[in-house]
């Protein structure tokens, strides 16, 4: 089974007798096959049939992702063609037509497509190809957490995978930060918290100095757990560090709820110095697996 993550499909065009305008997976009935897709865009693509992805013995499974105006050019073909056609599921994602009535056929039924929404996603300039999230718009912190590889924690763009929009009540499936459909996630504009105020739980997660050279200093606090709950993880709480290409550092372990600091020294798990950039901090095993970024200098 293949996966693509975090990635952009915009402006791709094929003759009307091809179809997937942007992804074409074939496979044949003897060996039928599987391609993941999460966390993706799918803009102004088109061909015969499947503007955007097409799928034939080999299913297309979106999750977390965004197909907006996609266009089939071949002849009577249903608007919902101009996404997605042949194999293919949708979960917690934003599909254009995806529940409009194709004449002659029942009504789709939104169960088959849990989590999922053809709402304009209101990107801020489709027609520039600004492919970031407005505010407002259905598709923030409206994904499955669950859908998203642990090691994935920037977007197409570099910034936060995980980032809370506190104006925006979460729709999607998991613990807050809920992530965004699409490549690009909606990253919020956060208040400084005031000393001595209470820290909100999404956002909970800091290094200073920052940036660093030698040493920095974790501070995070963890969220009691609920009577009867228990850690996400069996070795209990955990800070990952990745790098920008989502690759694993560093594990630093924790131990129990409340106020912690842990020190890291800039060095991988083999002990190693880690080069010069910017790293991520995420706080794995927790009701709030909260994320941070922070700056290493050389």
């Amino acid at each position: 089974m293949a996966t693509l993550m975090a990635v952009g499909f915009p402006g791709s065009h094929f003759d009307s007798g091809d179809f997937g305008g942007a992804l074409a997976c074939l496979a044949s009935s003897f060996n039928p096959a599987t391609t993941r897709v999460v966390n993706s865009i799918f803009v102004g693509n088109s061909a015969g049939e499947g503007g955007a992805v097409a799928g034939f013995y080999h299913t297309v499974e979106l999750y977390n992702s965004i197909l907006w105006d996609n266009v089939a050019t071949g002849e009577e073909t249903a608007p919902i063609n101009g996404q997605a056609k042949g194999d293919w599921t949708a979960s917690y994602t934003c599909l254009e037509f995806l529940l409009e009535t194709i004449p002659g056929e029942d009504p789709p039924e939104p169960g088959n497509y849990p989590g999922s929404l053809d709402a304009d996603p209101h990107f801020v300039d489709i027609l520039a190809r600004d492919l970031n999230l407005e505010t407002g718009s259905p598709c923030i912190d409206a994904g499955n957490n669950e859908a998203v590889p642990l090691w994935m924690i920037t977007d197409f763009a570099g910034g936060l995978r995980f980032s809370d929009d506190p104006g925006t009540p979460d729709s999607g499936n998991g613990t807050a930060p809920v992530v965004d459909m699409g490549a690009l996630e909606f990253q919020a504009q956060i208040t400084a918290t005031p000393h001595g105020a209470e820290i909100p739980a999404a956002h909970n997660l800091h290094a200073a100095p920052n940036p660093f050279g030698v040493r920095t200093v974790i501070d995070v606090i963890v969220p009691q757990l609920a009577a009867g709950q228990k850690s996400t993880i069996p070795t209990g709480l955990i800070i990952k560090i990745f790098d920008v290409r989502g690759r694993l550092v560093r594990d630093l372990p924790m131990a129990g709820s409340g106020q912690h600091s842990v020190a890291w020294d800039g060095r991988d798990h083999m002990d190693r110095q880690v080069p010069a950039g910017t790293y991520f901090l995420r706080l794995h095993g927790s009701p709030d697996e909260a994320t941070a970024k922070v700056q290493v200098i050389r």
